[in-house]
């Protein structure tokens, strides 16, 4: 996912992510882009919580500095 690769920057790869934050990236990074009416912290928030059934605290703790961080470049990029 090209968006993505390009949002996550020098020190990620995508492609190196577990499958299951793979999926979780997708999924958000879709509402990032196309449901700009929902805030940032929502989005965030339901997929930490889904996130919780597959991953432990620390992946969780990973997965939430990747979000914020993929979720800020998207929107400040589609102002």
């Amino acid at each position: 996912m090209e968006e993505l690769d390009k949002n996550l920057g020098n020190d990620f790869s995508y492609n190196n992510l577990d499958k299951v934050f793979q999926v979780i990236l997708r999924s958000a990074t879709y509402e990032l882009l196309y449901k700009p009416n929902l805030s940032i912290n929502i989005i965030i928030k339901e997929y930490l919580n889904a996130s919780n059934f597959f991953l432990n605290y620390s992946q969780t703790k990973y997965l939430n500095a990747l979000l914020d961080n993929v979720a800020k470049k998207l929107r400040n990029s589609n102002a």
